[in-house]
């Protein structure tokens, strides 16, 4: 059994917590004035926890830092563009305005015969956020054995060493494995960005 997210009241106001496998606490939410701000904050954090960064602050110093919080009253961290010497983003494709690097979309369609799946990408794919796809075409890859999934970034801006990372799975049939969990087969298909 997966993990899940769990709604609950505290007193008048509701929170939310992330189970494991086997309904261990894995994290708890600040508190929410009504059951859709807790909902949304649950998409927003399924939306952004596969390209979340490990932060250690750990040490005394680094701790007593304040870290604002958004207002789903989740701690906010704040996150870098992977950028080559310069500081010139490196990325390849459409959409590299500075709100497009931040967020990835998906649209996932389904062929009416389940043979196949086409999930067109949108937004900024980089080596950071990269577990972000993997998940999305590791989670469509489960629907139906064997799907085939093109994975379309022509609307894209896409990094270039997330599209080697991209071209390397295409070329050995696999997903790469994730913490806890063996690389997953995959008939996947990249169609990538134009060049620049």
């Amino acid at each position: 059994m997966t993990g899940q997210f769990e709604i609950f009241r505290d007193g008048t106001r509701f929170r939310f917590r992330l189970t494991g496998e086997e309904r261990e606490v894995l994290a708890v939410s600040g508190v929410f004035a009504d059951k859709a701000h807790a909902a949304k904050a649950i998409m927003a954090v399924r939306e952004n926890a596969a390209a979340g960064h490990i932060v250690d602050k750990s040490s005394a110093a680094e701790s007593a830092q304040h870290v604002p919080k958004n207002h789903f009253g989740l701690t906010r961290r704040g996150g870098g563009q992977s950028t080559r010497p310069g500081g010139v983003p490196e990325l390849r494709g459409k959409g590299m305005g500075p709100a497009t690097r931040l967020k990835l979309k998906f649209l996932i369609r389904l062929d009416v015969d389940m043979s196949g799946a086409h999930i067109q990408v949108r937004g900024g794919v980089t080596e950071r956020n990269l577990g972000a796809v993997y998940a999305v075409a590791r989670r469509t890859s489960t629907i139906v054995g064997g799907l085939a999934i093109i994975l379309d970034l022509r609307k894209a801006a896409v990094e270039e060493i997330a599209l080697a990372e991209l071209r390397r799975a295409c070329q050995s049939g696999e997903l790469p494995a994730t913490s806890g969990s063996e690389s997953t087969p995959c008939r996947l298909e990249v169609l990538e960005p134009a060049a620049p």
